[in-house]
């Protein structure tokens, strides 16, 4: 299934979006959200997954890392950190949408701001 929530800015976009997953997060087995600007802390604070900033470090793990950490996290929210850029950015969900499509189970992503991580002028990144 795809969903996609769109709208301009200031619509509530992302509390719509939050709270499609609190009501539908436990009929997957897994979640990963990834998050541009921090605006998913509450399905942390809720309970539904784990919270992980995303900086530099984070941007050197490889796919099967991201594989083990995406194992070992099933439920989590990837926020990116201030200080990576909207490239950076990019690179990075490239290679966790790549470790995310290795692992076999029944999985909701989340790309937040999607338009920054695939922007329709260009192909998607390769990792």
């Amino acid at each position: 299934m795809n969903l996609l929530f769109a709208a301009q800015s200031g619509w509530g976009k992302s509390y719509h979006a939050q709270a499609w997953m609190e009501s539908n997060a436990k009929a997957y087995d897994a979640l990963v959200v990834l998050d541009f600007c921090g605006e998913y802390r509450g399905l942390v604070k809720a309970g539904l997954a784990s919270h992980w900033i995303v900086g530099h470090r984070e941007a050197e793990l490889s796919v099967s890392d991201w594989m083990t950490v995406l194992d070992e996290n099933p439920r989590v929210v990837l926020e990116k950190h201030n200080h990576v850029g909207t490239e950076e950015w990019r690179a990075i969900c490239a290679t966790i949408c790549e470790a995310v499509r290795r692992l076999q189970r029944d999985q909701l992503v989340v790309v937040d701001e999607a338009h920054f991580v695939a922007p329709s002028r260009r192909s998607y990144p390769t990792p």
